[in-house]
């Protein structure tokens, strides 16, 4: 049994697919199956929300979902609030002495008034005194962003001055010639130690192989289909016709059901793609678990030490 699962998992194929369509705006619609899990993962960037569902036997196991929410009130902020607002309206009481039903302001009103005189221009003259490298805690809001950027600015000049004066004090012919003589050689070291590397004979098999089956890994992972239309321009018609051309000398360009859509006349791009594939584990370790890539990985760690 343990070898059968372990042969499943192995041989197994992963599936993807997705839905690209984008307008000015794009949306995403990717979908991940493996045996009985599935996950899919839907991203719109119009609603900038972005939503992922775990799926095994086809039953919902964990969604997601991740969006951008407006900031809302705290309930105590708002009974705060209505607080204040009927004690304000507590205070207010209409004469009937005054034509038209006046409204005068009760003995409290008086006492704010006193507190809002204390702000006064005479006053906030005092407040607004500010040392740069002082305390700001008596600062309005406006002002400490404006001069707590100029105080860091300052406290940045600064240290670049001490920092190049620390520099310049202990300039000095012997220290110029060690501080050379040091980089050479960690350099030195550096290019021998790779030379040594690359020349092995583990790496040189590790070479060889990689290039033989590097283009097979890419194939095995690249979309087995893809289909659709793309919509795509420049600002100048000959780069259009460039991209064309380099396009032309791709085969997956060629695929059936893909449709190119230049645009000489107005920059755009513009499309609407569906790609399906699949990976296997078992044929992708088949080409790392190769062990002159061991041996290589082996052989530079023992280099580097």
């Amino acid at each position: 049994l343990a070898l059968l699962l372990l042969l499943i998992v192995l041989f197994a194929p992963i599936r993807y697919s997705a839905d690209v369509d984008y307008h000015k705006v794009a949306k995403v619609k990717a979908k991940i199956k493996f045996l009985i899990v599935s996950v899919t993962v839907n991203f719109d960037q119009e609603q900038k929300k972005l939503d992922n569902v775990i799926r095994i036997l086809g039953i919902p196991l964990k969604t997601g979902a991740k969006k951008n929410k407006k900031p809302k009130k705290n309930k105590t902020e708002e009974s705060n609030a209505e607080i204040d607002l009927n004690e304000s309206d507590e205070h207010i009481d209409a004469d009937p002495d005054v034509a038209g039903g006046g409204i005068v302001l009760s003995e409290k009103s008086e006492e704010t008034d006193t507190v809002m005189d204390d702000n006064t221009p005479d006053n906030r003259e005092d407040n607004d005194k500010f040392d740069l490298f002082g305390d700001d805690s008596d600062i309005p809001n406006d002002e400490k962003k404006f001069f707590g950027r100029v105080k860091v600015l300052f406290g940045r000049i600064w240290d670049k001055i001490v920092s190049v004066k620390n520099f310049f004090v202990k300039l000095n012919p012997d220290n110029i010639s060690e501080a050379i003589d040091n980089k050479t050689r960690d350099i030195k070291r550096t290019i021998h130690r790779f030379d040594i590397f690359w020349n092995l004979k583990c790496t040189v098999k590790t070479r060889a192989y990689l290039k033989k089956y590097l283009v097979s890994i890419l194939r095995h992972i690249a979309p087995n289909s893809i289909y659709g239309n793309i919509h795509f321009g420049f600002d100048e018609p000959y780069t259009t016709g460039r991209v064309i051309g380099y396009l032309s000398m791709l085969p997956f360009s060629y695929q059936k059901g893909l449709y190119w859509e230049p645009d000489f006349y107005n920059k755009i791009v513009e499309c609407d793609l569906k790609l399906k594939g699949k990976i296997r584990i078992g044929y992708i370790a088949r080409i790392v678990l190769n062990i002159n890539i061991w041996r290589t990985l082996k052989a530079a760690k023992k280099i580097k030490e």
